[in-house]
């Protein structure tokens, strides 16, 4: 994931430099980690989706 968020960077700071001064943390990164570990406790994965395509689909023509 580091690698990921990583990307959001360029030679005048990015995503990361700019969290970093304004919150003093990367808040981004944070945020993802916290709600990755919420869903993992959940236990939604990718073999257990928290909806299963062929329903999202069916409710979608209701």
């Amino acid at each position: 994931m580091d690698y990921i968020l990583e990307s959001f960077q360029s030679e005048t700071g990015g995503l990361k430099n700019n969290e970093i001064a304004k919150y003093g943390t990367y808040r981004t990164k944070n945020l993802v980690l916290a709600e990755y570990d919420r869903r993992a406790a959940a236990g939604v994965s990718l073999e257990t989706p928290l909806i299963l395509i062929g329903e999202m689909k069916g409710n979608r023509e209701s």
